[in-house]
């Protein structure tokens, strides 16, 4: 047992206090001695006169007696004070206040969800992975957009706004950052709510400085660090990477910190180096971004709060013309639009300067022109019908014509 020893009792009477967080037992003197509820603990008071004298048989009984009622505690220290008071500490295994309580459970606050799946802690690290020219950074720019606007995107539906998101570029100049921020803050209904931060001219060694001490300066929500693998000299020094992060997590105690990096090149998936195993140990989170065809997909594949199983991807793209991002559901409008134009303009040569035409003259028009078979020309009429490009003359009527419809002049075709 640890008793620190304080200054002798000089004179009686004694009185000992157990305390056990919070709760005080009292151990009374008097003519039967110290006693503890209906427990006699020993004798008479005027044995104990000295502290010295008391301490061993004290010990033993109060460790004795308490560990009927607690299990085997500790009588962390022995104090004294100008009226004789004893104090004793029990401090047990079942209590000690530096293990975690079930009493303090604090639910962790997610910035919104991706198809039902929270998504995005407000404080701590997450990454960002993918292979190279896979939209990592987009993926970024996308959840900035959901965030600062407050309005669902591409399947993640935001439960708050973001005030502050500040972009760390670590790879672009500032004159090839600010062509993509200025059409980006277009989508922005609070433009200035994203800052770039570009820190390629900053020597390695000091660019997490700058990074902290814009963070103590404007205090942004979230930031995200585009990419970590150029925030250290070696990717796979163990000691350099463990420093980076021993530094990167005290600013995540109240932001989260988006890390992007890059996988290994061909079947590897895993995060690039030292650096990347370091940091799927320590994201709350890990996504994976992925693009076919000019459309991005950003998938969850570790949480520590949400089961992965059967996540939804986000999924957006660019539109070409004004390169705003654009969420699935445009995706797919669009697609259809196109699709749609381009049958218009084939009926459109099928039917010539004709107003009306039956189905067999158009399948035989099909079968000349384009060299379709019925069945295939058959199927190519149903798709124009359910594409708006055809219609009955008479749907109340099989055997009426059909006629072409003349698009909407707002589509473009």
């Amino acid at each position: 047992m640890d008793i620190r020893k304080s200054e002798p009792i000089s004179s009686p009477p004694l009185k000992a206090t157990a305390t056990t967080f919070g709760s005080q037992h009292n151990f009374p003197s008097g003519a039967n001695g110290l006693q503890y509820k209906d427990t006699q603990i020993f004798g008479n008071t005027q044995e104990f006169s000295d502290l010295s004298t008391i301490e061993r048989p004290l010990r033993r009984k109060i460790e004795k007696l308490l560990s009927k009622e607690y299990g085997n505690g500790l009588i962390k220290q022995i104090l004294s004070d100008a009226e004789s008071k004893i104090e004793v500490e029990i401090v047990t295994f079942y209590d000690d206040s530096d293990f975690v309580s079930e009493d303090n459970i604090m639910e962790i606050e997610m910035y919104g969800e991706i198809y039902g799946h929270p998504a995005f802690p407000k404080q701590g690290i997450d990454g960002m992975i993918g292979k190279q020219k896979m939209g990592k950074t987009t993926g970024c720019y996308a959840l900035a957009l959901a965030l600062i606007n407050g309005e669902p995107f591409a399947g993640f539906t935001p439960n708050c706004t973001a005030n502050k998101i500040l972009m760390v570029d670590t790879e672009q100049t500032p004159s090839f950052i600010s062509k993509k921020l200025r059409t980006f803050r277009k989508q922005l209904k609070r433009p200035k709510e994203f800052q770039v931060l570009s820190v390629k001219h900053i020597p390695i060694s000091e660019r997490l400085d700058k990074v902290e001490q814009k963070c103590q300066q404007h205090h942004p929500e979230i930031v995200f660090i585009d990419g970590i693998v150029d925030m250290v000299n070696n990717f796979n020094d163990p000691e350099e990477c463990k420093n980076f992060f021993e530094r990167l997590s005290p600013l995540a105690n109240d932001r989260l910190i988006v890390c992007l990096l890059h996988e290994n090149k061909g079947q590897d998936n895993s995060p690039r180096g030292h650096l990347g195993t370091i940091l799927t140990q320590k994201a709350e989170e890990t996504y994976r971004v992925k693009k076919d065809n000019g459309v991005f997909q950003i998938h969850t594949i570790e949480s520590r709060h949400a089961d992965t199983t059967d996540a939804k991807p986000m999924i957006f793209a660019i539109n070409s013309e004004t390169g705003f991002l654009i969420d699935e559901g445009t995706i797919i409008k669009e697609a259809t639009d196109r699709e749609r134009q381009g049958f218009y303009q084939n009926f459109k040569r099928i039917f010539g300067d004709d107003t009306e035409l039956r189905h067999k003259e158009i399948i035989t028009r099909l079968n000349e022109r384009d060299g379709l078979e019925k069945t295939a020309a058959g199927n190519k009429i149903t798709k124009a019908v359910s594409l708006n490009v055809l219609k009955k003359t008479d749907p109340e009527n099989s055997h009426s014509p059909y006629v072409l419809i003349v698009p909407d002049e707002n589509l473009p075709f």
